[in-house]
């Protein structure tokens, strides 16, 4: 090609190449004819009008699905991930399971199964900080590579990692469900409420306040030392609240009838019974309580309402003998103690060793113990949401904590 053009060291030409033979062609004409027709194209356009254009280049649903996309196929990349979520709850569901196997309708059986509820409710703090590690691990994949970019927003990532976890965590939900409900010997009757509760809002809410947690934190250790901080911090809290709130009228009232022979009071000349009152709390105290140990209170509320209306069959070791006055019956000596608080006779027509047992039904159970009423079980289903949607706002404002 030099020799030809005459471009090279010892080489020469017979001709200009550029005057004569370019210039000269129809190529160069075409050239200045496309150039003529794209310049008398841009004066016919009117002046471009500024215009206030968003931060990322795509809208944000689009941001979203593209990163749900991306999301699903890193959680089935990763198999150890999603297996240790099916283990936690297959052995969780069938150690709780067993552990009170077929509770019996007693009083027994029912703290029994007022106690799984509670167990099944601490599965999910490892389940939370199960899915702390890999929202760190995509959170720095974010702020390394992705924010720097403007190739998505982080109320789209936050989105998509939440939206992405839910389907695994409530499947494994149900999964827990599927071992640990029948397992303890719930009713079928109120089994489609315990799953709403159990298997579908809690892995939201778990989920949800997990990743609120890691949003704050630098690293999964940090993350889950804050997660173990709120979880101990208000279960301490309620545990402060339900030990100083146990004067109700419902509780002084049995100090009309006797002690049982089993230390448990249920009234009685001479029995006495040391209780706090809330009122005996300092005054921060009891606000801190409400405002912290109410809300594990009402969470703790929706799931024992699985109790609900369940009929109490006391065993023998669990009836309180009471003689009644000379000339009485069980029935009328305590029917109108029973009317008031609850409770039934064994013997209603008997004059003696009245086999007394302080609850009828769960739900007399639950609100004396716990003021736990079956009536409010809808009511706190949306406190519960209320919950989730605060857990969401709290990893979305986070933001400024990692721009800092």
């Amino acid at each position: 090609m030099l020799d030809v053009i005459g471009a090279g060291a010892a080489a020469t030409s017979d001709r200009d190449w550029h005057n004569d033979v370019w210039k000269k062609s129809p190529e160069a004409k075409a050239v200045l004819e496309e150039l003529d027709r794209i310049h008398t194209k841009g004066r016919n356009r009117p002046p471009v009008k500024e215009e206030l254009h968003s931060e990322y280049s795509t809208s944000w649903l689009h941001q979203v699905r593209v990163l749900i996309i991306r999301n699903a196929r890193s959680l089935w990349r990763n198999p150890t991930y999603i297996f240790a979520k099916i283990f936690l709850n297959v052995m969780c569901g069938l150690l709780i399971g067993f552990t009170f196997f077929k509770s019996p309708s007693t009083l027994q059986g029912t703290q029994d199964k007022l106690f799984s509820v509670f167990t099944s409710l601490i599965v999910s703090v490892p389940a939370a900080q199960q899915l702390q590690v890999p929202f760190i691990a995509m959170r720095s994949i974010y702020e390394v590579r992705e924010r720097p970019s403007k190739m998505y927003s982080w109320s789209a990532w936050v989105t998509s990692q939440v939206v992405m976890e839910l389907p695994w965590n409530i499947f494994c939900g149900t999964i827990y469900f599927f071992c640990w409900y029948w397992t303890v010997g719930y009713p079928t009757s109120r089994g489609g409420y315990t799953y709403l509760m159990l298997s579908v809002l809690l892995p939201v809410y778990y989920t949800t306040i997990g990743q609120a947690a890691a949003a704050m934190a630098s690293t999964p250790e940090i993350a889950g030392l804050i997660f173990t901080s709120i979880f101990n911090f208000v279960l301490l809290l309620y545990v402060v609240y339900r030990f100083f709130d146990l004067d109700r009228g419902s509780r002084s009232d049995l100090a009309m009838v006797s002690c049982s022979r089993l230390r448990r009071w249920v009234g009685g000349n001479g029995c006495t019974e040391c209780l706090h009152t809330r009122t005996s709390l300092k005054v921060y105290w009891a606000m801190v309580s409400s405002l912290y140990s109410d809300p594990r209170l009402k969470r703790h509320n929706t799931f024992v309402s699985a109790l609900g209306g369940q009929q109490v069959d006391c065993s023998s070791v669990e009836f309180t003998y009471i003689d009644p006055p000379s000339g009485q019956t069980c029935s009328q000596y305590l029917g109108t103690y029973i009317s008031a608080n609850g409770g039934y006779v064994s013997s209603p027509s008997a004059t003696s060793q009245c086999q007394f047992c302080r609850y009828r039904t769960a739900d007399e159970y639950l609100n004396n113990n716990f003021n736990i009423q079956y009536s409010h079980h809808w009511r706190n289903v949306g406190l519960f949401i209320v919950y989730i949607v605060f857990n969401v706002w709290t990893s979305l404002i986070s933001r400024r904590s990692i721009e800092s």
